[in-house]
C-alpha cells in the first residue's frame, strides 16, 4: 500500500476529519474507514499573581500577574485601584480565548497604615512679660495636632499652636497626633518652656503681690511662681508690726501655702512682708518684699 492521509486543515482547537488522499495497491482494493482528529484546550502555565504590600500615601494600589500570556488570551481584575488602607482580595481572570482553559488567580493586596511623624522646634526661654507665644509644630500628614501644657500655671493652650504665658517656672508642652484609618498615631513629642522672672530680679520665682482668702478661686493663697523647681525654701511672714505670722518649709503652693490663716484664723486685711530663701546650685539665696491681703 502506497499513499498518504489526509486531514481537515487547522490548528485551532477543533475537530478535524482524517480522509484518504491516495492511497493505493496493485492487488487490494482499499476500503477506508475515516476518522478523526481532536484538539482540545491547553491548561495556560507560568502565570503568577503574587501578594504585595505597601503603605498609604492616598495613591491607588495594583498587583498585576507575572509572566507572558498566549497569543489570544486576555487578562481583566476585580479588587485592584485600593487607596484606602486595608487588606484586599485581588482576581486575575484570564480569559483563554479558543486554545486555552480559562484561569482565575488570587492575591491579597495590603496597604498597611503610614506613619506620622511630629516635628517641633524648640522653645526658646522667655520672660513673664512674653503674652502669647505661637509654637513652630509640623507633621508629614494632614491630621490635627493637639498640644497640652502639664503645668496651666506657667503656660495655658489658648489656640491649636499656641500657648499665653500666665507665670514664672517651666512647663512641658507635648504635641500629640491621633490616627486614623489610614495612619498610625505618632509619637509624642515633648518640649520645655522655660519662663523667667523679670530682668534683674533677685530669684528666679516670684511671690505674688496679693492674697484674697474668700473662696473665689482667684489670690486664695500666696502663690509663688516657680517654686515647684526649687524645693528646698523656707519663708517668713511678717505683719506690720514685724511679729512672725507664719514661717513655711518647702513652700509648694499646694498643700504647704499660706492662705491668709494663723492658727486657723484669718489674719487682718493689710500688708505683709515676707522674707524668702531658696537653695539654688547648692547656695541659699534671699529676698524679701511684701504682699497685700484684702477680703
Amino acid at each position: 500500500v502506497t499513499g498518504t492521509l489526509k486531514r481537515a486543515a487547522g490548528e485551532n482547537v477543533g475537530t478535524y476529519a482524517i480522509s484518504n488522499n491516495d492511497l493505493a495497491a496493485s492487488n487490494y482494493l482499499i476500503t477506508y474507514a475515516g476518522a478523526n482528529l481532536t484538539i482540545t484546550k491547553a491548561t495556560i502555565t507560568g502565570i503568577t499573581l503574587s501578594d504585595a504590600s505597601f503603605t498609604y500615601d492616598a495613591a491607588a494600589k495594583s498587583i498585576l500577574i507575572s509572566g507572558t500570556l498566549p497569543a489570544g488570551t486576555t487578562v481583566s481584575y476585580t479588587g485592584n485601584n485600593q487607596t484606602a488602607a486595608g487588606t484586599y482580595t485581588v482576581t486575575a481572570n484570564i480569559d483563554g480565548g479558543i486554545n486555552y482553559t480559562n484561569l482565575s488567580l488570587q492575591a491579597a493586596l495590603k496597604i498597611n497604615k503610614a506613619k506620622q511623624v511630629i516635628t517641633f522646634k524648640e522653645i526658646p526661654a522667655v520672660y513673664r512679660d512674653a503674652g502669647t507665644l505661637s509654637l513652630d509644630i509640623s507633621s508629614n500628614s494632614p491630621l490635627p495636632i493637639k498640644i497640652y501644657s502639664d503645668n496651666t500655671l506657667v503656660a495655658e493652650v489658648t489656640g491649636t499652636q499656641e500657648v499665653t504665658v500666665r507665670g514664672v517656672g517651666l512647663a512641658l508642652i507635648r504635641a500629640e497626633q491621633s490616627g486614623d484609618a489610614n495612619y498610625i498615631a505618632a509619637d509624642a513629642v515633648t518640649r520645655e518652656l522655660r519662663v523667667r522672672n523679670e530682668d534683674g530680679a533677685k530669684l528666679p520665682v516670684r511671690v505674688h503681690p496679693a492674697v484674697s482668702p474668700n473662696g473665689d478661686g482667684i489670690n486664695d493663697y500666696l502663690r509663688i511662681e516657680g517654686i515647684d523647681e526649687y524645693p528646698e525654701n523656707k519663708i517668713g511672714i511678717f505683719d506690720a508690726n514685724g511679729n512672725l505670722v507664719q514661717e513655711l518649709k518647702g513652700y509648694d503652693n499646694h498643700s504647704n501655702r499660706f492662705d491668709g490663716y494663723k492658727e486657723s484664723r484669718a489674719v487682718p486685711a493689710g500688708t505683709y512682708f515676707y522674707m524668702l530663701e531658696v537653695k539654688i546650685n547648692g547656695k541659699w539665696v534671699y529676698d524679701k518684699g511684701f504682699f497685700v491681703v484684702r477680703y
